[in-house]
C-alpha cells in the first residue's frame, strides 16, 4: 500500500508544476497567493499530517498534533530539520523543517492552519512559498515513511519527480543522499 502515498505526492507535485506555468517560482513571487495555491498548500499539509501520524503509529506513540509529531520524529530523526530539496529548474533550494521546534511548527504548517480556520482574514498566507515548502516537506516525509515503516531505502520510484531533482534529498534517514542510496554512489 506504500505506493498510494507516492501517487498522492506525484498528483500534488503535478498541480504545483502546472502552477509554475502561471506564476514564476522565484523569491520575488513568494508572497503571491490564490485559491489554487491555497488548495495545493492545504492538500500537501493534510498528507504530511497523515504521514507523520503514520510514522508515530509505527513507533506506537499516539500523536494528535504537530507538537506530538515533533516530539517523536525530531527526537528519533533530528536530521529531518536539515533535509533539503532542490528545484533546480527554478534555482530554488528549500529546507522546510529547518525552523521546526516543539513550540513552533514550520511556517507552512501555520499558514495552512490560518487559511483553514480564518480564510476570511488570513487568506494571503496561502502563498507560493508556503505551497512550495509544504510539497517539499511532503516529499521528505514520504521518504522518511518509506524508510521507517516499509523498512527499505533501496526502493525505486515508478517515475522521477517533475519539479524536484533526483538528488534533492541531501540528508536522508540513513544520512546518505538519495543518489547514494539509489545508485550506490559512495559518500563524500
Amino acid at each position: 500500500m506504500q505506493r498510494i502515498h507516492w501517487n498522492y505526492f506525484f498528483a500534488i507535485e503535478d498541480d504545483l508544476a502546472t502552477l509554475s506555468r502561471y506564476v514564476e517560482f522565484h523569491e520575488d513571487n513568494f508572497t503571491t497567493y490564490s485559491i489554487e495555491i491555497a488548495r495545493i498548500l492545504m492538500t500537501a499539509v493534510q498528507e504530511v499530517d497523515v504521514l507523520l501520524k503514520s510514522i508515530c503509529g509505527h513507533y506506537n506513540v499516539p500523536a494528535a498534533n504537530v507538537r506530538d509529531y515533533h516530539n517523536l520524529v525530531v527526537a528519533k530523526h533530528p536530521n529531518i530539520r536539515d533535509a533539503r530539496v532542490t528545484l533546480t529548474h527554478h534555482s530554488l533550494a528549500r529546507v522546510p523543517f529547518a525552523s521546526w521546534t516543539e513550540d513552533s511548527p514550520p511556517s507552512w504548517w501555520t499558514a495552512n492552519n490560518k487559511v483553514k480556520h480564518a480564510r476570511d482574514t488570513e487568506f494571503s498566507r496561502a502563498s507560493l512559498e508556503s505551497a512550495i515548502d509544504a510539497v517539499s516537506a511532503l516529499l521528505i516525509v514520504n521518504i522518511y515513511r518509506q524508510e521507517i515503516i516499509e523498512g527499505t531505502h533501496d526502493f525505486v520510484l515508478e517515475r522521477e519527480p517533475r519539479l524536484f531533482d533526483i538528488d534533492w534529498f541531501c540528508n536522508s534517514v540513513s544520512g546518505e543522499t538519495w543518489a547514494q542510496r539509489l545508485y550506490g554512489i559512495p559518500g563524500t
